[in-house]
Parts: structure tokens; C-alpha cells; sequence
């Protein structure tokens, strides 16, 4: 502020000074409840979420808390490498809580849409105790009341087939788009080409989409040449720690990127 060379600006320093002050009120106000907490040992959990609680729809809390469902996979529960769920290709068998009743429910025609003939292969994968995986599921409602199956599984570890020794695929992140330039082993580029990377404001879905594209043409490109794959490491934490010194739409568009 005492270097400030116009009035304006010094009174445009001041209004921030005084925001800035009740800022840090809030923080340490916010520090000395958590400390408290860890001190006595009892933080404070909501599962489901505070929002719709401190909103009274305690209705919608418990419906949200209903709507997933995480089974834990183990490789010592047999071929299905999960106590609780068990798929065989078409039907789903699901070992219900004591609370009901603790009984076996089957679901008929359970397929899958993706990955159907990658988990039958690992079912029968399991018959071997030596090259037995784990299964984890995820059951989960979504907003047209429609449930949802999603399995996880361990899958071997991929031989390596590039080495940046051969040379690397350059990945430059730009907030637009992703600049790739191959460079030889001798240091040379010999080639450049443009990806598709989401800006701000975006849908979610699509964003996915469009990484899962650009990121999917790399590994093509890389693997096709057996080059290695080089992308520069941002670190954006304490950028975004600070947005609030940002105008809006820097701001959004930082924290997109």
C-alpha cells in the first residue's frame, strides 16, 4: 500500500487488506476446530454428506447413503476372488447382511457390456490358486433409479515393449490441446501433431471422452515406434490454494486446467 502511486489503487489495496483479514479469522477459526478434534480423538464423519443433512432432508441423506454398495474382493474367497458376490458369467449371486437375513440372492442375466470375455477369462484364471486375482465390486443407483454393476480385477503387469532409448513421444499440455512431437534417438524431431484436450467449462462426461481419446493416440503412436512417452510434470496445488487472488475467469479456467 506504501508503494501504491495513485490513491485508487491504494484504496483498491485497502478493501483487499481488510477481505483478506477476515479470511484469515475464518481459517483459524476453522484450524482450531479441527485441532480440537484430533485432540480428543473424535473427528467428525458423515457418511453421505453433510449437505443434504444441514438442508433437513434427512429422506434424501439416507437414500443417498442406501445407493452404494462396495464389496471388498479377496484372492483366498475361491474362484469368484470375492466372499459376498459371486458371478459365473450370467448370474450374480450376492450374500445378503444379517440385518436381512444373511441369505444368498441370485440375479439372473447379469452380463456385461464391457469386458464380459476379460472376466470370464480371469474366472477361469482363478481355478489356479497360483494365478488367482481378487474381484471387488461396486453396486451403485443412479439418478433414473437404475442399478449399476461395476467389477474391478488385478490384471498382470504388461511387458514393457518401449524405452525412451528409442526415442520419445514430447507431450506438451496446453489449455487447449496437447502438442506432441516425436524426437528421435539422435535428439532430432521428426515429427509434430495436434490432440484434443477439454477447456474450461466443459461437461464432465465429455472431458473424460476427449483425454481417454488423446490419451488412448498416444500409447498407439508410442507403441507403434516402441518410443517412450515424455509429458511434462505441473504442479498445480499451490496455484489453486490461491485462486481467490485470480480474477473469475482465470480463475475457472485454471482450475479446469
Amino acid at each position: 500500500m506504501d508503494k501504491a502511486k495513485t490513491e485508487k489503487r491504494r484504496e483498491t489495496l485497502h478493501f483487499k487488506q481488510v477481505g483478506k483479514k477476515q479470511r484469515l479469522d475464518v481459517l483459524r477459526g476453522r484450524l482450531a476446530v479441527a485441532e480440537r478434534e484430533l485432540a480428543e480423538g473424535r473427528p467428525r464423519i458423515c457418511f453421505g454428506g453433510r449437505e443434504l443433512l444441514r438442508q433437513g432432508d434427512v429422506t434424501g441423506w439416507q437414500a443417498r447413503r442406501n445407493s452404494r454398495i462396495f464389496l471388498v474382493g479377496s484372492k483366498t474367497a475361491g474362484v469368484h476372488g470375492n466372499q459376498s458376490a459371486h458371478w459365473g458369467g450370467e448370474s450374480l449371486s450376492i450374500r445378503l447382511p444379517n440385518a436381512l437375513g444373511g441369505r444368498a440372492h441370485t440375479l439372473r442375466g447379469v452380463q456385461f457390456r464391457y469386458g464380459q470375455k476379460e472376466l470370464l477369462a480371469v474366472l477361469e484364471r482363478n481355478r489356479d490358486k497360483a494365478t488367482r486375482v481378487s474381484l471387488t465390486w461396486l453396486f451403485f443407483l443412479d439418478d433414473d433409479n437404475r442399478w449399476h454393476a461395476h467389477v474391478t480385477v488385478d490384471e498382470p503387469i504388461a511387458e514393457v515393449i518401449t524405452d525412451i532409448r528409442h526415442g520419445v513421444v514430447a507431450v506438451d499440455l496446453n489449455v487447449d490441446h496437447l502438442a506432441v512431437t516425436l524426437v528421435d534417438h539422435r535428439g532430432n524431431p521428426v515429427g509434430r501433431l495436434k490432440l484434443a484436450f477439454p477447456q474450461a467449462g466443459t461437461d464432465e462426461g465429455r472431458a473424460a471422452v476427449v483425454i481417454g481419446d488423446s490419451v488412448r493416440a498416444l500409447a498407439l503412436l508410442a507403441r507403434s515406434r516402441r518410443y517412450g512417452i515424455a509429458v511434462e510434470d505441473l504442479e498445480f496445488s499451490k496455484k489453486k490454494a490461491g485462486l481467490r487472488e485470480y480474477g473469475p475467469a482465470h480463475a475457472r479456467r485454471l482450475s479446469s486446467f
